[in-house]
């Protein structure tokens, strides 16, 4: 597996946020004002933007290529950590869960549709 490419790094304890706290308001926009400070500007809004943007290679793209084009089913998404130093995803050196869900399903209307909705509100 080498997510890396995207940002996706192997850790023996993966450090950061979980994901799922991502979906928590009272989580997420301190990591949008974060993000701001990291690009230097002031504007939630174009933070906002930018932050899912990045966090959209993050996630879509390294599902896609893990789930879709290399039909690997080991579960990495659960102990995937954001790590807001880097703005990078944390997983496990060896996870050993298999994946029985739909990983499109997952990742967009249960992650990243919700997450988008939190930041245009």
């Amino acid at each position: 597996m080498n997510l890396e490419p995207y940002g996706v790094e192997k850790q023996p304890s993966p450090q950061g946020i979980p994901l799922h706290d991502l979906l928590n308001k009272d989580t997420l926009f301190p990591i949008i004002k974060q993000y701001a400070s990291h690009l230097d500007t002031s504007s939630l809004a174009i933070a906002g933007s930018l932050f899912i943007k990045r966090y959209a290679v993050l996630v879509a793209a390294s599902n896609l290529d893990y789930y879709g084009l290399q039909k690997e089913r080991v579960d990495w998404w659960s102990t995937a950590r954001l790590d807001v130093t880097s703005f990078t995803l944390q997983i496990e050196e060896n996870p050993t869960n298999i994946f029985q869900d739909c990983w499109k399903t997952r990742i967009f209307a249960r992650h990243l549709t919700p997450m988008i909705n939190i930041i245009t509100n």
